[in-house]
Protein backbone atom coordinates (compact mmCIF):
# COMPACT_ATOMS: atom_id res chain seq x y z
CA UNK A 1 0.00 0.00 0.00
CA UNK A 2 1.23 3.28 -1.11
CA UNK A 3 2.08 5.20 2.25
CA UNK A 4 -0.11 8.80 1.01
CA UNK A 5 0.74 9.78 3.98
CA UNK A 6 4.46 10.29 2.91
CA UNK A 7 5.15 14.43 3.20
CA UNK A 8 1.71 15.58 2.77
CA UNK A 9 0.73 14.15 -0.65
CA UNK A 10 -2.44 12.65 1.13
CA UNK A 11 -3.99 16.44 0.52
CA UNK A 12 -3.87 15.42 -3.15
CA UNK A 13 -5.93 12.21 -2.15
CA UNK A 14 -8.54 13.56 -0.66
CA UNK A 15 -8.80 16.42 -2.92
CA UNK A 16 -9.62 13.47 -5.56
CA UNK A 17 -12.30 11.70 -3.40
CA UNK A 18 -13.86 15.18 -2.62
CA UNK A 19 -13.71 15.49 -6.82
CA UNK A 20 -14.97 12.22 -7.67
CA UNK A 21 -18.07 12.86 -4.61
CA UNK A 22 -18.93 16.34 -6.53
CA UNK A 23 -18.87 14.79 -10.18
CA UNK A 24 -21.00 12.02 -9.62
CA UNK A 25 -23.80 14.09 -7.61
CA UNK A 26 -23.84 15.39 -11.43
CA UNK A 27 -24.11 11.61 -13.13
CA UNK A 28 -20.48 11.80 -14.03
CA UNK A 29 -21.73 14.60 -16.51
CA UNK A 30 -18.95 15.78 -18.94
CA UNK A 31 -19.95 18.99 -18.78
CA UNK A 32 -19.93 19.78 -15.26
CA UNK A 33 -16.20 18.47 -14.70
CA UNK A 34 -13.94 21.08 -15.48
CA UNK A 35 -16.68 23.35 -13.59
CA UNK A 36 -15.78 20.57 -10.40
CA UNK A 37 -12.16 20.46 -10.97
CA UNK A 38 -11.59 23.89 -10.81
CA UNK A 39 -13.63 24.42 -7.41
CA UNK A 40 -12.32 22.11 -5.50
CA UNK A 41 -9.06 22.65 -6.60
CA UNK A 42 -9.23 26.34 -5.24
CA UNK A 43 -10.96 24.80 -2.18
CA UNK A 44 -8.29 22.96 -1.31
CA UNK A 45 -5.49 25.43 -1.37
CA UNK A 46 -2.97 22.57 -2.93
CA UNK A 47 -0.02 25.20 -2.52
CA UNK A 48 -0.58 25.94 1.38
CA UNK A 49 0.18 22.32 1.89
CA UNK A 50 1.86 20.52 -0.55
CA UNK A 51 5.82 21.85 -2.02
CA UNK A 52 7.68 20.20 -5.19
CA UNK A 53 10.08 18.60 -2.59
CA UNK A 54 6.87 16.96 -1.10
CA UNK A 55 6.28 15.54 -4.44
CA UNK A 56 10.05 14.30 -5.36
CA UNK A 57 10.16 12.66 -1.84
CA UNK A 58 6.88 10.99 -2.30
CA UNK A 59 7.92 9.85 -5.27
CA UNK A 60 11.31 8.56 -4.33
CA UNK A 61 9.99 7.06 -0.85
CA UNK A 62 6.84 5.48 -2.09
CA UNK A 63 6.86 1.25 -2.46
CA UNK A 64 4.79 1.46 -5.51
CA UNK A 65 3.41 4.71 -7.51
CA UNK A 66 -0.32 5.23 -9.20
CA UNK A 67 0.10 3.79 -12.87
CA UNK A 68 1.93 6.69 -14.07
CA UNK A 69 0.44 7.99 -17.10
CA UNK A 70 2.95 9.22 -20.01
CA UNK A 71 6.25 6.80 -19.57
CA UNK A 72 8.13 7.78 -21.18
CA UNK A 73 7.42 11.77 -20.14
CA UNK A 74 6.10 13.29 -23.60
CA UNK A 75 4.65 16.76 -21.23
CA UNK A 76 6.10 18.11 -18.39
CA UNK A 77 9.38 17.67 -17.42
CA UNK A 78 8.58 15.02 -15.73
CA UNK A 79 4.51 14.65 -15.10
CA UNK A 80 3.85 12.27 -11.64
CA UNK A 81 1.06 11.05 -11.52
CA UNK A 82 -0.07 11.67 -7.61
CA UNK A 83 -3.66 10.18 -7.94
CA UNK A 84 -5.74 7.88 -10.27
CA UNK A 85 -9.91 7.48 -10.31
CA UNK A 86 -11.83 5.54 -12.67
CA UNK A 87 -12.52 8.46 -14.67
CA UNK A 88 -9.68 11.02 -14.32
CA UNK A 89 -6.38 11.47 -12.67
CA UNK A 90 -4.08 14.01 -10.56
CA UNK A 91 -0.97 14.90 -11.96
CA UNK A 92 2.13 16.93 -11.02
CA UNK A 93 3.76 18.82 -13.91
CA UNK A 94 7.58 19.74 -13.62
CA UNK A 95 8.98 22.31 -15.82
CA UNK A 96 12.23 23.37 -16.35
CA UNK A 97 12.68 25.70 -19.52
CA UNK A 98 9.35 24.33 -20.19
CA UNK A 99 6.86 26.40 -22.84
CA UNK A 100 4.40 24.56 -24.46
CA UNK A 101 2.55 25.03 -28.09
CA UNK A 102 -0.62 26.49 -28.50
CA UNK A 103 -2.61 24.12 -28.18
CA UNK A 104 -6.32 22.59 -27.38
CA UNK A 105 -7.51 19.34 -25.64
CA UNK A 106 -8.81 16.17 -25.70
CA UNK A 107 -9.88 15.88 -22.46
CA UNK A 108 -11.75 18.38 -19.48
CA UNK A 109 -10.44 19.27 -15.81
CA UNK A 110 -8.11 22.52 -14.34
CA UNK A 111 -4.84 23.10 -13.20
CA UNK A 112 -3.31 25.02 -10.60
CA UNK A 113 0.36 26.75 -10.62
CA UNK A 114 1.78 25.13 -7.07
CA UNK A 115 5.34 26.68 -7.44
CA UNK A 116 6.40 29.41 -9.56
CA UNK A 117 4.66 31.37 -12.44
CA UNK A 118 3.28 30.99 -15.86
CA UNK A 119 2.57 33.44 -18.92
CA UNK A 120 -1.01 32.04 -20.15
CA UNK A 121 -1.88 33.13 -23.65
CA UNK A 122 -5.38 32.27 -24.93
CA UNK A 123 -6.91 32.16 -28.06
CA UNK A 124 -9.66 31.28 -30.44
CA UNK A 125 -9.64 29.11 -33.54
CA UNK A 126 -11.96 29.16 -36.24
CA UNK A 127 -11.60 26.36 -38.99
CA UNK A 128 -11.88 26.88 -42.50
CA UNK A 129 -10.60 24.35 -44.20
CA UNK A 130 -10.43 20.73 -42.88
CA UNK A 131 -8.56 17.63 -44.58
CA UNK A 132 -8.10 14.27 -42.86
CA UNK A 133 -9.15 14.74 -39.95
CA UNK A 134 -5.97 15.56 -38.29
CA UNK A 135 -4.95 18.74 -40.63
CA UNK A 136 -6.88 22.12 -40.49
CA UNK A 137 -6.42 25.63 -41.51
CA UNK A 138 -8.39 28.89 -40.11
CA UNK A 139 -8.08 31.74 -38.45
CA UNK A 140 -6.11 32.37 -34.94
CA UNK A 141 -7.19 35.07 -33.11
CA UNK A 142 -5.19 35.89 -29.90
CA UNK A 143 -7.91 36.78 -26.89
CA UNK A 144 -5.52 37.29 -23.93
CA UNK A 145 -2.46 37.02 -22.22
CA UNK A 146 -1.95 37.27 -18.33
CA UNK A 147 0.74 36.19 -15.64
CA UNK A 148 -0.42 33.32 -13.44
CA UNK A 149 1.14 33.33 -10.21
CA UNK A 150 1.20 30.41 -7.07
CA UNK A 151 -2.36 29.62 -6.41
CA UNK A 152 -4.40 30.42 -9.62
CA UNK A 153 -6.50 27.90 -11.06
CA UNK A 154 -8.04 28.07 -14.69
CA UNK A 155 -10.78 25.36 -15.77
CA UNK A 156 -9.48 23.85 -18.99
CA UNK A 157 -12.54 22.75 -20.94
CA UNK A 158 -11.91 20.31 -24.32
CA UNK A 159 -12.18 20.92 -27.89
CA UNK A 160 -11.74 23.05 -30.78
CA UNK A 161 -14.32 25.58 -28.88
CA UNK A 162 -12.97 24.88 -25.64
CA UNK A 163 -9.82 26.31 -24.00
CA UNK A 164 -6.63 27.31 -26.62
CA UNK A 165 -3.79 28.24 -25.25
CA UNK A 166 0.26 28.32 -24.46
CA UNK A 167 2.31 28.37 -21.70
CA UNK A 168 5.49 29.73 -20.70
CA UNK A 169 6.65 28.77 -17.71
CA UNK A 170 9.32 31.29 -15.45
CA UNK A 171 10.62 29.91 -12.94
CA UNK A 172 13.07 26.77 -12.19
CA UNK A 173 11.18 24.72 -12.03
CA UNK A 174 7.87 25.57 -11.88
CA UNK A 175 5.05 22.90 -10.91
CA UNK A 176 1.72 22.22 -12.03
CA UNK A 177 -1.24 20.21 -11.08
CA UNK A 178 -3.60 19.13 -12.84
CA UNK A 179 -6.90 17.49 -12.86
CA UNK A 180 -8.05 15.86 -15.65
CA UNK A 181 -10.06 13.27 -17.49
CA UNK A 182 -8.25 10.23 -19.62
CA UNK A 183 -9.82 11.70 -22.93
CA UNK A 184 -13.50 13.10 -23.80
CA UNK A 185 -15.79 11.62 -25.91
CA UNK A 186 -16.57 13.53 -28.97
CA UNK A 187 -13.60 16.03 -29.40
CA UNK A 188 -11.62 14.87 -31.67
CA UNK A 189 -7.63 14.95 -31.80
CA UNK A 190 -5.98 17.13 -29.80
CA UNK A 191 -4.29 19.97 -32.32
CA UNK A 192 -1.51 21.87 -31.77
CA UNK A 193 -1.63 25.67 -33.55
CA UNK A 194 0.92 27.45 -35.69
CA UNK A 195 0.35 31.20 -36.04
CA UNK A 196 -1.53 32.43 -38.66
CA UNK A 197 -3.92 29.32 -38.43
CA UNK A 198 -2.51 25.95 -38.87
CA UNK A 199 -4.02 22.99 -36.99
CA UNK A 200 -1.69 19.76 -36.45
CA UNK A 201 -2.49 16.63 -34.56
CA UNK A 202 1.03 15.83 -33.34
CA UNK A 203 -0.35 12.30 -32.66
CA UNK A 204 -0.39 11.35 -35.73
CA UNK A 205 1.06 8.46 -37.05
CA UNK A 206 1.28 7.56 -40.28
CA UNK A 207 3.74 5.17 -42.08
CA UNK A 208 4.29 6.51 -45.34
CA UNK A 209 4.51 10.48 -44.14
CA UNK A 210 6.74 8.99 -40.96
CA UNK A 211 9.21 7.15 -43.09
CA UNK A 212 9.28 9.68 -45.52
CA UNK A 213 10.07 12.38 -42.88
CA UNK A 214 12.96 9.89 -41.45
CA UNK A 215 14.82 9.81 -45.34
CA UNK A 216 14.19 13.32 -45.64
CA UNK A 217 16.34 13.89 -42.56
CA UNK A 218 19.14 11.42 -44.15
CA UNK A 219 19.62 13.39 -47.54
CA UNK A 220 20.42 16.78 -44.77
CA UNK A 221 22.19 15.25 -43.22
CA UNK A 222 24.64 13.73 -45.58
CA UNK A 223 24.57 16.95 -47.91
CA UNK A 224 23.14 14.74 -50.57
CA UNK A 225 23.61 16.29 -53.47
CA UNK A 226 20.01 15.67 -55.39
CA UNK A 227 18.80 16.98 -52.01
CA UNK A 228 16.21 20.20 -53.61
CA UNK A 229 15.20 18.14 -56.15
CA UNK A 230 14.11 15.03 -54.38
CA UNK A 231 12.68 16.72 -51.69
CA UNK A 232 10.87 19.44 -53.54
CA UNK A 233 9.33 16.87 -55.37
CA UNK A 234 8.38 14.77 -52.50
CA UNK A 235 6.49 18.38 -51.64
CA UNK A 236 4.79 18.99 -54.49
CA UNK A 237 3.09 15.35 -54.81
CA UNK A 238 2.05 15.38 -51.37
CA UNK A 239 -1.21 16.12 -49.98
CA UNK A 240 -1.26 19.42 -48.13
CA UNK A 241 -0.95 17.60 -44.79
CA UNK A 242 1.61 15.58 -45.38
CA UNK A 243 3.65 18.62 -47.59
CA UNK A 244 3.35 20.73 -44.59
CA UNK A 245 4.80 17.65 -41.80
CA UNK A 246 8.18 17.49 -44.39
CA UNK A 247 8.67 21.71 -44.55
CA UNK A 248 8.21 21.52 -40.95
CA UNK A 249 10.83 18.89 -40.74
CA UNK A 250 12.75 20.83 -43.27
CA UNK A 251 12.47 23.86 -40.95
CA UNK A 252 14.77 22.65 -38.12
CA UNK A 253 17.34 22.64 -40.53
CA UNK A 254 18.28 26.24 -40.35
CA UNK A 255 18.65 26.87 -44.16
CA UNK A 256 15.90 29.31 -44.87
CA UNK A 257 16.80 29.87 -48.51
CA UNK A 258 16.12 26.13 -49.49
CA UNK A 259 12.95 26.18 -47.09
CA UNK A 260 11.44 29.07 -48.99
CA UNK A 261 11.99 27.18 -52.30
CA UNK A 262 10.84 23.88 -51.43
CA UNK A 263 7.52 26.05 -49.90
CA UNK A 264 7.16 27.31 -53.60
CA UNK A 265 6.38 23.83 -55.13
CA UNK A 266 3.29 23.11 -53.00
CA UNK A 267 0.89 22.13 -55.23
CA UNK A 268 -1.85 24.25 -54.07
CA UNK A 269 -1.15 27.74 -54.38
CA UNK A 270 -3.81 29.09 -52.30
CA UNK A 271 -1.74 27.90 -49.00
CA UNK A 272 1.86 29.20 -49.77
CA UNK A 273 1.47 32.32 -48.37
CA UNK A 274 0.10 30.62 -44.67
CA UNK A 275 2.43 27.75 -44.82
CA UNK A 276 5.25 30.28 -44.87
CA UNK A 277 3.97 32.73 -42.62
CA UNK A 278 3.13 29.65 -40.12
CA UNK A 279 6.89 28.05 -40.26
CA UNK A 280 8.51 31.89 -40.16
CA UNK A 281 6.72 32.10 -37.10
CA UNK A 282 7.97 28.71 -36.03
CA UNK A 283 11.66 29.92 -36.41
CA UNK A 284 10.80 33.11 -34.05
CA UNK A 285 9.68 31.18 -31.30
CA UNK A 286 12.43 28.33 -31.92
CA UNK A 287 15.06 31.88 -31.78
CA UNK A 288 14.11 33.20 -28.71
CA UNK A 289 13.62 29.87 -26.73
CA UNK A 290 17.32 29.37 -27.82
CA UNK A 291 18.17 32.63 -26.34
CA UNK A 292 16.41 32.24 -23.46
CA UNK A 293 18.93 29.76 -22.22
CA UNK A 294 21.48 32.32 -22.75
CA UNK A 295 20.07 34.82 -20.11
CA UNK A 296 20.39 33.95 -16.36
CA UNK A 297 19.05 37.36 -15.25
CA UNK A 298 15.15 36.63 -13.50
CA UNK A 299 13.99 39.83 -14.98
CA UNK A 300 15.31 39.01 -18.41
CA UNK A 301 14.23 35.83 -18.63
CA UNK A 302 10.83 36.76 -17.71
CA UNK A 303 11.11 39.61 -20.59
CA UNK A 304 11.81 37.15 -23.58
CA UNK A 305 9.02 35.23 -22.01
CA UNK A 306 6.90 37.80 -22.90
CA UNK A 307 8.45 38.46 -26.54
CA UNK A 308 7.78 34.68 -26.98
CA UNK A 309 4.15 34.76 -26.00
CA UNK A 310 2.55 38.00 -26.28
CA UNK A 311 1.48 39.10 -30.21
CA UNK A 312 0.23 42.48 -28.97
CA UNK A 313 1.66 45.59 -27.86
CA UNK A 314 -1.10 46.05 -25.24
CA UNK A 315 -0.63 42.65 -24.63
CA UNK A 316 3.56 43.25 -23.79
CA UNK A 317 2.23 46.25 -21.20
CA UNK A 318 0.05 44.53 -19.63
CA UNK A 319 2.15 41.34 -18.86
CA UNK A 320 4.82 44.05 -17.69
CA UNK A 321 2.54 45.66 -15.19
CA UNK A 322 1.55 42.34 -13.47
CA UNK A 323 5.15 42.14 -13.22
CA UNK A 324 6.20 45.42 -11.85
CA UNK A 325 3.20 47.44 -10.97
CA UNK A 326 4.78 50.75 -9.89
CA UNK A 327 6.78 51.07 -13.14
CA UNK A 328 5.20 52.52 -16.34
CA UNK A 329 5.33 49.06 -18.29
CA UNK A 330 6.23 51.44 -21.46
CA UNK A 331 9.73 52.70 -19.83
CA UNK A 332 10.09 49.23 -18.08
CA UNK A 333 9.81 47.33 -21.59
CA UNK A 334 12.35 49.58 -22.71
CA UNK A 335 15.25 49.19 -20.17
CA UNK A 336 15.18 45.75 -20.49
CA UNK A 337 15.05 45.40 -24.02
CA UNK A 338 18.11 47.93 -23.52
CA UNK A 339 20.14 45.66 -20.97
CA UNK A 340 19.32 42.62 -23.71
CA UNK A 341 20.95 44.98 -26.10
CA UNK A 342 24.22 44.73 -24.04
CA UNK A 343 23.55 40.73 -22.54
CA UNK A 344 26.67 39.26 -25.55
CA UNK A 345 26.57 35.66 -27.25
CA UNK A 346 29.78 33.99 -25.55
CA UNK A 347 30.13 31.33 -28.59
CA UNK A 348 29.02 31.62 -32.02
CA UNK A 349 27.75 28.81 -33.91
CA UNK A 350 29.66 27.50 -37.12
CA UNK A 351 28.03 28.97 -40.01
CA UNK A 352 25.65 31.32 -38.08
CA UNK A 353 25.13 35.05 -38.65
CA UNK A 354 27.40 37.41 -36.08
CA UNK A 355 25.38 38.71 -33.64
CA UNK A 356 26.73 41.39 -30.83
CA UNK A 357 23.72 40.61 -28.25
CA UNK A 358 21.26 37.76 -27.88
CA UNK A 359 18.82 39.32 -29.72
CA UNK A 360 20.64 41.15 -32.50
CA UNK A 361 19.26 44.32 -30.93
CA UNK A 362 21.00 47.92 -32.00
CA UNK A 363 23.18 49.86 -29.97
CA UNK A 364 20.72 51.98 -27.72
CA UNK A 365 21.61 54.95 -25.31
CA UNK A 366 19.53 57.21 -23.22
CA UNK A 367 18.11 59.00 -25.87
CA UNK A 368 16.86 55.98 -28.13
CA UNK A 369 15.39 54.03 -25.13
CA UNK A 370 13.71 56.75 -24.13
CA UNK A 371 12.38 57.30 -27.86
CA UNK A 372 11.30 53.68 -27.41
CA UNK A 373 9.61 54.07 -24.35
CA UNK A 374 7.27 56.80 -26.16
CA UNK A 375 6.27 54.48 -28.68
CA UNK A 376 5.33 52.07 -26.77
CA UNK A 377 3.03 54.39 -24.90
CA UNK A 378 1.43 55.60 -28.23
CA UNK A 379 3.06 58.80 -28.22
CA UNK A 380 4.37 60.14 -31.87
CA UNK A 381 7.81 60.30 -32.60
CA UNK A 382 10.18 63.78 -32.31
CA UNK A 383 10.70 63.49 -35.85
CA UNK A 384 14.89 63.15 -35.37
CA UNK A 385 15.95 60.79 -38.01
CA UNK A 386 18.81 58.88 -35.89
CA UNK A 387 15.69 58.18 -33.37
CA UNK A 388 13.39 56.80 -37.02
CA UNK A 389 16.18 54.44 -38.13
CA UNK A 390 16.13 53.07 -34.68
CA UNK A 391 12.60 52.85 -34.19
CA UNK A 392 12.70 51.07 -37.70
CA UNK A 393 15.52 48.62 -37.33
CA UNK A 394 14.13 47.65 -34.06
CA UNK A 395 10.11 47.20 -35.96
CA UNK A 396 12.68 44.81 -38.37
CA UNK A 397 13.49 42.03 -36.11
CA UNK A 398 11.18 39.61 -35.80
CA UNK A 399 12.20 38.70 -32.24
CA UNK A 400 10.47 42.09 -30.76
CA UNK A 401 7.37 42.22 -33.01
CA UNK A 402 5.01 42.36 -30.37
CA UNK A 403 6.21 45.87 -29.42
CA UNK A 404 4.70 47.15 -32.37
CA UNK A 405 1.44 44.85 -32.84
Amino acid sequence: MIDFELMHVDSVVRLGHEIERRWLLTDYDPRHFSDVAARALAESDLPSKLTPDDVVDWAFGALTLPKQETLPATFGQPPVTLFRSRRFYIEALFWIDGSTSIHQHAFSGAFQVLEGSSIETRYAFEPNRAFDGHFVLGTLRTDSTSLLRKGDVRPIVSGMNGVVHALFHLERPSVTIVVRTFHDAGVGPQFNYARPGVGLNPFFKEETTDRALELVTLLFRTEHPALETKVGDLVARSDLHAAYRILLECAGFGDRPLLNRLIERIRDRNVVATFRAALEEGRRLRFLLSRRSLVTDPELRFFLGVLLNAHRREDVLTLVRARVPTADPGAQSAAWLRRLSTTSLKLQAAGAAWQANVLGLPEMNDALELSLARALAGIAPSGDASEARFLLTLREIPAVAALFA
